[in-house]
Order: C-alpha cells, then structure tokens, then sequence
C-alpha cells in the first residue's frame, strides 16, 4: 500500500531520504520508518498528533 497524498500542513518535500518539514528535517534510517512515519502522520489526519505539528503549531500562535 502506498502514500497517495500528504496532508499535513507543515510538510514541505524529501530530497535524499530527508524528510523537510516547516520547522524541522528528518531523517530515518530505513524506508521502512519514513514509510510509518509519513502513513502515521503525514498522510493521516493524525497528523495533529504529531510533535513536530504542535510545536510549528504554537509558533503560529504566538
């Protein structure tokens, strides 16, 4: 099963393997963990959820 689409809105794009969000890069040792981590987060309206969301997210507030 893959990722169709992304839906988080701080999500920016991956180049090499890195994933680039807003206020943040990460990086994952295998594909298998980007792959969770995008299906978890990313392309999941779990995304709220994620750390990295809550802290742009407090940024905005401020």
């Amino acid at each position: 099963m893959g990722i169709d689409y992304l839906i988080c809105p701080f999500y920016e794009y991956e180049k090499n393997g890195v994933l680039h969000c807003e206020n943040r890069n990460i990086e994952f040792p295998n594909r298998y963990g980007r792959n969770e981590w995008l299906k978890n987060h990313c392309a999941s309206w779990n995304y709220k959820i994620c750390k990295l969301y809550t802290e742009q997210l407090k940024k905005y507030d401020d």
